[in-house]
């Protein structure tokens, strides 16, 4: 005849249980986090830390971001028949000073892609930080506009950045779009551009 299990048994089995429910848990949602914009910004934040390009662009669509830039700046896209550049001075002339503004544009970009990937790569400055709050708060807050999920970081001194992110095929939440650039950019002016008036 079996014994009755002891109540100190019982209440064993019951933290064994509630031990593996919780650690299911954790491991379920550590799994979930995985998928979200909170995920990708934890990443960037890393990749400044770490002044790790590749990753950096892993979760950043930089070309994305700089055409979301030079829209917001006014800078005219180039037209798709447009001629990529050269030419004389004539033609030059004849296309016009529209003509002008795609190839500026075009130039703008390639060269902040450049400069992007030089400042992240210099280990000799500290990067812009993204306050852990914002991380967290990626998991919960934000609106989701034709497939691009919108939320705001905020930046010292009171400015704030509305980030746009989209999943890509690959499942990754990528930055595709920065509003209100001018705000980053000051802070980036006064970090760096002290530090290079010093040397």
């Amino acid at each position: 005849m079996e014994q009755p299990p002891s109540a100190k048994s019982r209440r064993s089995n019951r933290l064994i249980v509630g031990l593996g429910v919780i650690i299911v848990f954790v491991l379920v949602g550590g799994l979930a986090w995985t998928f979200t914009p909170s995920y990708s910004l934890y990443h960037i934040q890393r990749a400044l830390d770490t002044h790790d390009y590749e990753r950096f662009a892993r979760y950043v669509d930089i070309d994305s971001v700089i055409n979301h830039a030079a829209d917001e700046l006014g800078l005219k896209p180039p037209e798709p028949d447009e001629p990529a550049g050269g030419g004389s001075l004539a033609d030059l002339v004849r296309r016009g000073l529209q003509a002008l503004s795609g190839e500026f544009r075009s130039l703008v970009s390639a060269g902040t892609a450049l400069v992007v990937e030089q400042v992240i790569r210099d280990r000799s400055r500290p990067l812009p930080a993204i306050p852990t709050l914002a991380i967290i708060g990626a998991i919960f807050v934000g609106e989701t506009r034709d497939g691009v999920r919108l939320f705001v970081i905020p930046l010292q001194d009171g400015e704030e950045l509305e980030v746009g992110m989209r999943k890509s095929d690959a499942g990754v939440w990528r930055v595709v779009a920065v509003g209100n650039l001018t705000g980053l950019l000051a802070q980036l002016k006064d970090r760096y551009l002290d530090d290079w008036d010093e040397q």
